[in-house]
């Protein structure tokens, strides 16, 4: 599987800890193969050369990042349900807007069916019922 990887390019493989033995390790070298595997901690097939990302071909390595504080988001005013019932209303508000106020036009530009905007429109309040 690794000889078939197309391009003369370094090129890194990883897998797991099982796979830290001398045959492998050896086999993926020949083919100009860097193995990354979770290194054993007695008897390892991994040395130098892979041991803590030395070689990694065109991978890159940067020291770590500086530490950066991110404040927590504020909690919720509103619950989900909430939220999504203010966004229905204003919807709804700017669409009557725009079709000053003409219901069936409204519907066509929410692209719903007039009768389900009036049930909606009266669920929440805007509309009441006659």
């Amino acid at each position: 599987m690794a000889s078939d990887i197309p391009g003369t390019h370094r090129v890194t493989i990883g897998a797991d800890k099982g796979d830290d033995c001398r045959k492998f390790v050896d086999d993926l070298r020949r083919l100009n193969v860097t193995p990354h595997v979770a290194q054993k901690v007695k008897d390892s097939a991994i040395d130098s050369r892979t041991h803590l990302a030395g070689n990694l071909g065109t991978a890159l390595y940067m020291e770590p990042a500086e530490e950066i504080n991110i404040q927590p988001e504020p909690p919720l005013t509103l619950s989900f349900r909430d939220a999504v019932s203010e966004y229905q209303v204003k919807l709804i508000q700017s669409a009557l807007k725009r079709n000053d106020g003409n219901w069936a036009a409204a519907a066509r530009d929410l692209e719903m069916n007039r009768s389900n905007l009036h049930n909606l429109a009266t669920r929440l309040g805007i509309r009441t019922k006659k």
